[in-house]
């Protein structure tokens, strides 16, 4: 009986929980099914409120209000919801929740009026846009658990429970709700929602009236965003993030990213030729850098989802825009400098460039993107802004690519080259025939149709004046001179460009017009290496006669036999002298706009007689700007005349380091090589003559003057030349040249300058005994790199190649590769081994092969003496050919060495070593050297002597000669790098 009563007191204080209980379960029961399994309600009675602990009002809306309310349950596992619309008329109206601070990041649960007066309730996911979120109406993914819903006498309600924490995303991912701080919610509703483009009743909610911020302070708010605890049970509505900046931030971005930026790169790869076009460029890209910078601090300080792709790829942008900012400020920085064109500097433009014409593009897409959020294509609220973006981006792309194809059709000047035989020459490049230079003939035709009444004219030497004066003076086509200073900080090259081409001839660069490059390299011949078991030369050196025969030459037909090959290739480039010789141009073909600005600049006319053009004048001739001969513009650099004092470019192709372990100062052997090797001059000179220079000149600075020095090549002609370079500190000229690395830099060299220490007007080697243009006797006395031009002389009178020598005597081959020689067999030398061996041909008797020089006679009959003076043994230069002569010809050479520094080994010095300075004792020794001769020979060629050192040391060494041991004056020549022009064989070698 009490088990009974106890029962039945359980149940009486139970009750009242049961039926609440069951007035909630009883809300489960759905009237319908959706098409995906949806359940549907349409409850006839409203819910309970005082069932959920918490109720707020967030909107009021008309007579009524927008409501919820939120209970914990299950021990704090789930949370109830109850929403409420009322007080507006509701049509296919829509309410919702998003568990998040914004729709680019939020879940959300959206109650929806059909139109049977049913609801359903379904979960949505963002889509980063302020669009309707994406709709998932099949249960078996949802989270949420439907409970009750209806439109009940104008009030619009649901209820649904919610886990706190959600189990793992089968579909989608879920939010988890917070229970220990307060979390961000968003809500908003449409009372009359209109078709969406996917044919739901879901589209946008309207902007809040009166610009209001969603907070119940502002009536008939349609969104707005709330704090939520769900443990204290308090709700906090908070204003939304303000939408006006958000349209800033979108603005400022559309109009830097797709009208000032592409602006500045359009001016930079179509309108180079507006004055100053670079200022433009500069401008534009700074202040679109500062905009977008602008624009990102906006949405930075409001807010920033770094999960959308629109954000991700923005702040991309925005890093590569500060490192393009920060390429671009380098480029013109190094642009304003005179650097090597080193491969990071192209690297840097390539790179510039091509991340300047990604980021537009990128820009497209990304201006897109953020429409897309603020606007979603689909809704006609962001129509307007659509069709602007389209009409701009259009514009740019066709006004780029239109831009692109015009300047490639109508306005690009293409060289075409017209085949050529090729011909096999041993060691030369396979000429690829003339071009037909179109950009000349388009600059031809500009300047027929205008007038220039106030020409100057220049020769070579007063346009080299004027570039030293400042000027920034070009030729093109040898004719006209352009005045291109209005280009220095606007040239896309930069000034290096200019600067490097001012006083030089610009047709090959400027039109691409060079034309003599080559379709295909030949290697040249291969030479054998020496024999290690040759027979030593000094053996033969007892059988060479005393005397030479008052006739070198043999018969000129038999010389010139079978010679041909070997003189062809005398000089000739390598393939590593033509890779250097490509890295160091710059050639650039120009469009029509670029050649008409360049007629503009035009100031004068170049002739290579400033003489006879003033003559013209004098006479009343009236000489055109264009000449006739011109014609088509076919005319080419072949055709110009060679001008010694004109400047060509040069490449550095070779630096070797001739005395590495010298306590004194470095000493380089340089080799230059035209920079269009095949842009011959009529008349210029094959071979540069001993005693003869040529000139060097450098911009170090380009806010300074250029400074120039004369130089004797040891070897080489004005195609391919090597110079040995001593490296003073504070010396401009030989400090700045010895620094260089290889095709890196383009040098204006001219020449050969001054006379020659030989006669050059005789064919040498074809007759006479050689007094006649070359003295018997010769001293030399030369200090440091001032052996270079005795080092000239050397090769051309005792090791040269491709000229008939005559045998002195028998020699029968010792090994296979060995040739015999005959008394007054003709012999060409193709390669010295500078052992006194020597690789040709014998012309007499068809045979190719070694053969030793002792068994020769030497192309003249002349002696030399020399007397070289160095601070310690490891900066003598030039010792192989020294000891090549002396092993080859020993009764016409004598060498004196003269070393200042005590110490060093001079076991291996061929000739006379001395300690110390040159004294009038050492001199003394190196005169009495010389051999007199007969009354006849010392009236027809006496001795000579040339001295080539410091300016302090010429001086003495002239005053001791002249003084102390009776030279006189004529007979003396002092070489000096300061010019190359003297009152009496003044030439130029490196002091």
């Amino acid at each position: 009986m009490m088990r009974t009563r106890a029962r039945l007191l359980g149940v009486i204080l139970l009750l009242p929980w049961t039926l609440v209980f069951a007035q909630v379960q009883n809300q489960q029961h759905a009237t319908g099914i959706g098409e995906e399994g949806q359940p549907q309600f349409s409850s006839q009675t409203l819910p309970d409120p005082s069932t959920y602990q918490h109720s707020v009002a967030l909107a009021n809306v008309g007579s009524g209000n927008y409501s919820m309310a939120f209970a914990l349950e299950n021990g704090g596992k789930s949370v109830r919801f109850l929403m409420r619309l009322s007080g507006v008329q509701l049509n296919r109206a829509w309410m919702g929740i998003g568990f998040g601070s914004s729709m680019l990041s939020s879940e959300f649960i959206i109650t929806h009026l059909l139109a049977n007066g049913s609801i359903e309730m379904h979960e949505h996911t963002e889509r980063n846009q302020y669009a309707p979120p994406a709709t998932h109406e099949n249960p078996k993914n949802w989270v949420m658990e439907p409970l009750n819903g209806g439109y009940v006498n104008g009030v619009l309600f649901s209820e649904f429970r919610r886990p706190v924490d959600p189990p793992p995303p089968v579909a989608y991912p879920h939010v988890a709700l917070s229970l220990i701080s307060p979390q961000h919610m968003i809500w908003a509703y449409n009372p009359a929602s209109q078709k969406n483009t996917l044919g739901h009743y879901f589209t946008y909610h309207n902007p809040n009236n009166d610009n209001g911020n969603g907070t119940p302070n502002f009536p008939n708010q349609t969104h707005g965003a709330l704090l939520v605890d769900y443990t204290r049970a308090t709700v906090e509505p908070i204003p939304l993030n303000p939408y006006p900046p958000k349209v800033a931030h979108g603005s400022l971005m559309f109009i830097a990213w797709l009208v000032i930026l592409p602006m500045g790169a359009f001016i930079s790869r179509f309108l180079r030729f507006i004055p100053n076009w670079i200022y433009f460029h500069l401008t534009a890209q700074l202040l679109g850098f500062l905009i977008i910078i602008t624009a990102f601090a906006v949405i930075l300080a409001t807010i920033i989802d770094y999960h959308c792709p629109h954000a991700i790829l923005g702040t991309t942008m925005i890093g590569l825009l500060c490192l393009q900012l920060l390429l671009g400020l380098g480029n013109r920085n190094m642009l304003r400098r005179v650097l090597p064109y080193t491969p990071r500097r192209r690297f840097i433009r390539i790179f510039h460039r091509t991340l300047g014409y990604t980021l537009l593009l990128a820009a497209i897409a990304q201006v897109a993107l953020g429409l897309s959020i603020l606007f979603p294509f689909e809704e006609r609220r962001g129509l307007a802004f659509w069709i602007v973006y389209i009409i701009v981006a259009g514009i740019w792309l066709l006004l780029f690519f239109g831009a692109e194809f015009y300047r490639r059709i109508f306005l690009s000047v293409k060289d075409k080259t017209v085949p050529a035989p090729e011909v096999e020459q041993g060691n030369r490049f396979l000429e690829a025939g003339k071009p037909v230079p179109k950009g000349m003939t388009e600059l031809a035709k500009v300047q027929d149709e205008k007038v220039y009444p106030d020409l100057l004219s220049y020769d070579w030497r007063s346009l080299d004046k004027a570039v030293l004066d400042g000027a920034i003076l070009v030729v093109a086509n040898g004719r006209y001179v352009y005045d291109a200073s209005q280009w220095l900080r606007s040239h896309p090259g930069g000034q290096i460009i200019l600067l490097a081409v001012a006083g030089t001839d610009i047709s090959s660069d400027y039109f691409h017009e060079a034309g003599y490059d080559a379709a295909e390299f030949t290697p040249p011949r291969r030479i054998p290496t020496q024999k290690a078991d040759r027979q030593d030369v000094t053996t033969l050196h007892q059988s060479i006669p005393s005397t030479t025969p008052p006739n070198l030459a043999p018969n000129a037909s038999a010389s010139m036999s079978g010679t041909t090959e070997f003189m062809e290739t005398s000089h000739y480039l390598t393939e590593e002298d033509w890779s250097k010789i490509v890295r160091a141009r710059r050639t650039h073909v120009h469009t029509k706009v670029a050649i008409m600005r360049l007629s503009n600049l035009l100031v004068g006319e170049l002739h290579t007689s400033h003489k006879r053009w003033q003559k013209a004048l004098s006479q009343g001739s009236q000489p055109t700007l264009v000449n006739e001969d011109i014609g088509d513009g076919n005319e080419d650099a072949q055709n110009r005349l060679f001008d010694p004092e004109e400047y060509r470019r040069y490449a550095l192709t070779s630096k070797t380091l001739v005395n590495p372990n010298s306590p004194g100062h470095p000493i380089f052997r340089l080799r230059f090589c035209l920079l269009y090797p095949y842009e011959h001059r009529q008349g210029e000179p094959e071979i540069i003559y001993p005693g003869q220079a040529i000139e060097v000149q450098i911009r170090p600075h380009a806010d300074r003057i250029p400074l120039s020095r004369y130089y004797s090549p040891v070897h080489g002609n004005m195609m391919a030349l090597e110079l040995l370079v001593k490296m003073y500190p504070g010396d401009g000229v030989s400090e700045y040249v010895g620094k260089q690395r290889l095709g890196e830099r383009q040098f204006k060299i001219r020449g050969p300058l001054g006379d020659p220490l030989v006669g050059p007007e005789r064919p040498l080697g074809f007759g006479g005994t050689g007094v006649d243009w070359v003295p018997e006797d010769m001293l030399f006395v030369s200090a440091g790199t001032g052996i270079t031009p005795f080092l000239q002389l050397l090769q051309y009178l005792f090791l040269p190649t491709s000229v008939p020598l005559l045998a002195n005597g028998d020699y029968t081959p010792a090994m296979s590769d060995e040739i015999a020689l005959h008394t007054g067999d003709t012999v060409v030398v193709q390669h010295h081994y500078l052992d006194g061996w020597a690789l040709g041909r014998n012309v007499t008797t068809g045979e190719e092969g070694a053969f030793p020089l002792p068994k020769t006679h030497p192309r003249t009959s002349t002696k030399l003496t020399l007397l070289n003076a160095v601070h310690a043994p490891q900066d003598m230069i030039g010792t192989d050919l020294i000891d090549a002569v002396l092993l080859s010809y020993p009764r016409h050479l004598q060498v004196h060495h003269v070393i200042s520094l005590r110490e060093g080994d001079v076991q291996n010095i061929s000739g006379f070593v001395y300690r110390g300075h040159v004294c009038e004792a050492v001199l003394a020794q190196a005169v009495s050297s010389e051999s007199t001769g007969d009354e006849e020979t010392e009236r027809r060629s006496g001795r000579h002597a040339v001295v080539c050192g410091p300016p302090q040391f010429n001086s003495a060494m002239v005053d001791q000669l002249i003084y102390k041991f009776g030279y006189q004056s004529t007979d003396v020549t002092a070489l000096t790098s300061d010019s190359p022009y003297w009152y009496h064989h003044l030439e130029s070698c490196n002091g």
